[in-house]
């Protein structure tokens, strides 16, 4: 029987409350009631770097897709940009009136741009160097906002709330490209090379009910669907080349095809809660909460599990379309100022605890700037385990 293995412990007394994975799976960070926004080297369970804490408990989190910024959202409804780059609070995002749900960047390194979805009904779209926020979804007072997913290339966004799940054109104010009627979805991920987009349904209540997996085709428009366990499902990992994803509930871990959409192996594990997950091609990364501790890391081994349809042939490849491979182009921007930046949101410094394995964030050759001094980061190429070279820049 496959078992997941204790890695570390993150906060000790502290209630987890959210947490998200680096691209590579080398770094987490995590948040809770301790209002605190987390790095840790998921290899060791070391911290690197601390951010100044917020007023109010750290309910979601964001990398972009250069680790370079980090957004930190809390209950009060604030949003805080971190540049891990300078070490610094790089801007105060304040446009929702109640808790932050949900949080996500736009897939561009020149696009600078962030999502944040709140109980407040809305979720608003922030170009973080300029203006504040251009673009609202939803409206006050409406359903609360739940999660939220722009598409690989950029051109959408998924927008879940209490009642149905929308499809948006990130260029447009208009009406909703598709709107998907559901009992309380979440985990909305839109898969990256194949033109579909996952989303789990809860039918319970008070009442026991069933977890679906639901696939939209962003091409057909039709939905697949199908029953994965008793309880909610909590979160949803695609493997990074199988067309399997894994599916984390209360009651364990499930392999599930996306062709025919159906169990393929199926792991009992005790979790009392999970926040995250992160897939590579040898290992499964779950943060969660046990009997034992209120933020653990467990290892589970992939090379265990099924991830093929038992007897039956593999096909040569998926018959749904693909998102181009071009890179994201630039969004639009009707600027809303109403809601201008904070002034003093520059100020707060983040504490570093390990230079060499902060600088590995990042996988270009740059600058760090800490503590009024300059580093030079030379990433080392092939294995993420290695460390980059780190040396203090001169004048």
């Amino acid at each position: 029987m496959v078992k997941g293995r204790d890695v570390f412990i993150f906060h000790g007394a502290d209630r987890l409350l959210t947490s998200v994975f680096t691209e590579n799976g080398r770094f987490c960070a995590t948040g809770g009631e301790g209002r605190l926004a987390t790095l840790w080297d998921t290899s060791c369970g070391e911290a690197i770097m601390k951010m100044p804490p917020h007023l109010s408990p750290v309910t979601q989190l964001a990398f972009n897709n250069t680790n370079t910024l980090l957004a930190s959202g809390d209950s009060d409804g604030l949003v805080k940009i971190w540049d891990l780059k300078e070490a610094r609070l790089m801007r105060n995002l304040e446009g929702h009136r109640l808790g932050i749900t949900c949080l996500a960047f736009y897939p561009s390194e020149e696009t600078v741009v962030c999502a944040s979805g709140s109980k407040d009904g809305r979720l608003r779209l922030w170009d973080i160097k300029r203006k504040g926020f251009f673009r609202t979804f939803g409206r006050k007072g409406g359903a609360v906002i739940l999660s939220c997913a722009f598409s690989p290339d950029g051109r959408l966004i998924s927008v879940a709330d209490e009642e149905s799940i929308k499809l948006y054109d990130v260029n447009s104010e208009g009406a909703p490209l598709a709107n998907l009627s559901c009992q309380n979805p979440g985990n909305l991920q839109f898969h990256k090379r194949e033109m579909i987009m996952l989303y789990s349904t809860f039918s319970g209540g008070v009442i026991p009910g069933n977890s679906s997996l639901n696939i939209f085709d962003l091409e057909t428009k039709e939905t697949t669907s199908s029953v994965i366990s008793p309880s909610r499902i909590e979160s949803i990992s695609f493997h990074p080349t199988k067309p399997v994803c894994f599916v984390l509930t209360e009651d364990g871990l499930k392999v599930v095809g996306l062709e025919p959409n159906r169990i393929y192996d199926s792991v009992s594990a005790p979790f009392r809660r999970v926040h995250n997950a992160f897939a590579s091609e040898s290992e499964l990364l779950v943060i969660c909460d046990d009997a034992k501790a209120p933020g653990k890391l467990l290892q589970f081994d992939i090379m265990k599990l099924c991830l093929e349809q038992p007897d039956t042939p593999q096909t040569a490849g998926s018959s749904r379309g693909v998102f181009e491979q071009s890179r994201p182009g630039t969004m639009e921007s009707m600027y809303n100022v109403d809601s201008p930046f904070s002034e003093d949101a520059t100020g707060a410094k983040i504490e570093i605890k390990d230079m060499q394995k902060f600088a590995a964030l990042f996988d270009k050759n740059m600058n760090v700037k800490t503590a009024g001094e300059t580093y030079v980061v030379q990433p080392k190429q092939g294995d993420i385990n290695n460390l980059p070279q780190v040396s203090k820049r001169n004048g």
